[in-house]
């Protein structure tokens, strides 16, 4: 990844101290016309149980669970590692494996999808993992971080071969 690339969130300002309903109200103008303009369309909604973001290829549309609202008008960036999974779901637009063919193509993607995911993490982490940073946090903020930590840990102690060996057989078992 070259030195310039940059995030949307990136134009954002982070309301942690200072003029925090000042910041808040330009990051969710910002918010709205990133929201808008960007492909696929991202967007917030109910979702399923342990879901956080979900990419549905009939609509190119991102649907963040709409706890996660606030926390996007607080700490837009905390999203940053949920939409760079879901991207790649975007740009991979596979289907549901039905066979062993289709089932390795969807683990390359999955896989693709969680290096993206951690990568972004890497990014940001500095910034939520310490206590006072995270007591700012809403509580799904709070969560997401938990979340994150939680997931990332599980690919570092598994190394990212193992990993993709659980997914396979998650995946098989729902074919």
């Amino acid at each position: 990844m070259s030195s310039d690339f940059q995030r949307p969130t990136d134009k954002l300002k982070p309301t942690l101290g200072g003029d925090t309903v000042g910041k808040a109200k330009d990051n969710i103008a910002q918010l709205t016309e990133m929201l808008e303009q960007e492909s696929p369309k991202t967007e917030f909604g109910r979702l399923g149980f342990d879901t956080d973001a979900h990419y549905d290829k009939a609509t190119n549309t991102i649907t963040i669970a709409e706890d996660y609202r606030n926390t996007m008008e607080q700490e837009p960036a905390l999203l940053d590692p949920l939409l760079a999974h879901e991207r790649v779901h975007a740009a991979y637009q596979s289907d549901d494996p039905v066979d062993e063919a289709s089932l390795q193509a969807y683990v390359d993607e999955e896989m693709a999808a969680y290096q993206a995911e951690y990568d972004a993490w890497q990014r940001i982490k500095p910034q939520y993992t310490s206590p006072e940073d995270r007591a700012a946090l809403d509580p799904a903020g709070k969560e997401l971080v938990g979340r994150y930590e939680f997931k990332m840990n599980q690919i570092e102690e598994a190394g990212w071969e193992s990993y993709r060996t659980q997914l396979e057989q998650q995946y098989r078992e729902r074919m």
